[in-house]
């Protein structure tokens, strides 16, 4: 190996062959030149100030702050230009002779205002206000409509810029979901102090609802019920109904043989049906072909001198086709706003209406026993007129929540009981 100072270091084989791990190895592969060159520099560092790993930095090393030569500024074409024009003004004003000054007159000193008096206060209080109607006013600017044509695109950016245009509302803000009115007006035999023809008109209307609700309960109740001498099917009756016929299939095959046997066949043998040749097959189509053509010519010289017919006939169809769509279309609006409308996954009922027997009819409020919820009915209300959903049952579509466990015993893994036999 070549050294430090460019001499070969000699091998050492007895190094060579021990591990390093060992003890045997201190004496014969430790290099003892270098140890004494380590505890030389050490000794050296001690005398002069201490060893290097345990001086602080500021101690090895000092900061250069001061730069060692002045860096001059770049300047880009632009700025250069722009420097030789201020250089070459603040020359040409150097060389022009400045005009003297005159001493300012020196201003006087404002005046205090006089403080209002007593008066002045009280009329300053009670100057009212004016009210602003932010419904009846028009927000929208009037400068697009005074700008002519060329600028109004410049016009509108501006106002879009720095918001004084109104946003767009939407089309069916504005539109009625319902023609209904949004509060039903009570009869007047709802009143806590009717007259008597009102009051029994206005029972008689819930009567007559209270006995219709009656007759479909009563009809639904008889179509559910069986007749005299019905019962339910049960599951051997219906097996009974697939099994019948097989058992008994054997012995009807041995009857139908006997008979057939005993008693004459009535069938009489096969009819002889003599087919058409190709030739007739052929004429036969012809035929119907030239009569179909005569038809379909004799047709269109008919259609010419009914041209005048046809095309008024035509025209009266599609007068009556457009009445009829405008019609269909109207009354599909018509519903549209006054039926109810599938909202949801439930379904609307009418709130029952409200009313006092003869005996609760007091004539005054402080006795009247109230009727009805008013939150219910405006709840109502809502829905009526398409306003608010109706929500169905909750857990119709509703998964489960947990998973069910399934024990099974494997055979392997069979549980050992009293009674079991090993084997």
């Amino acid at each position: 190996m070549v050294g430090e100072k460019g001499g070969v270091k000699r091998k050492r084989p007895a190094a060579s062959r021990v591990s390093r791990s060992k003890k045997r190895y201190w004496r014969k592969g430790a290099d003892v030149g270098e140890i004494e060159e380590a505890a030389v520099q050490i000794q050296h560092e001690k005398d002069s100030g201490g060893q290097i790993a345990e001086r602080a930095d500021d101690d090895l090393f000092s900061i250069d702050r001061a730069p060692t030569a002045k860096e001059e500024k770049k300047f880009t074409k632009k700025q250069q230009a722009a420097l030789k024009k201020i250089s070459a003004l603040a020359t040409r004003n150097a060389n022009e002779v400045s005009l003297p000054m005159f001493p300012k007159k020196p201003s006087k000193p404002l005046k205090k205002l006089p403080r209002p008096t007593v008066e002045v206060k009280k009329a300053m209080k009670t100057s009212v206000k004016k009210n602003f109607d932010l419904w009846e006013t028009d927000l929208e600017s009037k400068l697009v409509q005074s700008v002519p044509d060329a600028a109004k695109d410049g016009a509108a950016y501006y106002l879009q810029q720095t918001k004084k245009v109104q946003s767009k509302v939407p089309k069916t803000l504005r539109l009625k979901s319902s023609l209904l009115k949004a509060v039903e007006v009570p009869e007047a035999g709802a009143s806590y102090n009717p007259e008597l023809e009102s009051y029994v008109s206005y029972v008689q209307e819930i009567a007559k609802d209270e006995m219709k609700t009656i007759a479909e309960e009563a009809r639904s109740e008889r179509r559910s019920k069986l007749a005299s001498g019905e019962s339910m099917v049960t599951s051997k009756d219906k097996w009974k109904e697939v099994m019948a016929g097989l058992e008994d299939d054997e012995s009807n095959e041995v009857k139908m043989e006997a008979e057939d046997v005993n008693g004459e066949s009535f069938l009489s043998g096969p009819v002889q049906v003599n087919p058409k040749t190709r030739r007739q097959r052929r004429k036969q189509k012809e035929q119907k072909e030239r009569e179909q053509k005569r038809l379909s010519k004799k047709a269109n010289e008919s259609n010419v001198f009914r041209s005048k017919k046809i095309l008024k006939k035509i025209a009266e169809e599609e007068a009556a086709h457009k009445d009829k769509l405008k019609m269909i279309g109207d009354k599909k609006a018509l519903d549209d706003m006054t039926k109810r409308k599938k909202l949801g996954k439930g379904r609307f009922e009418e709130e029952e209406t409200p009313f006092l027997l003869t005996e609760e009819i007091t004539g005054s409020l402080r006795q009247l026993k109230p009727q009805g919820n008013l939150l219910a009915d405006r709840m109502k209300s809502l829905q009526k007129r398409n306003i608010l959903p109706i929500a169905g049952d909750r857990n119709q579509h509703r998964l489960k929540q947990k998973l069910r466990f399934k024990v099974k015993e494997n055979r392997s893994h069979k549980e050992v009981k009293q009674g079991t036999v090993l084997r």
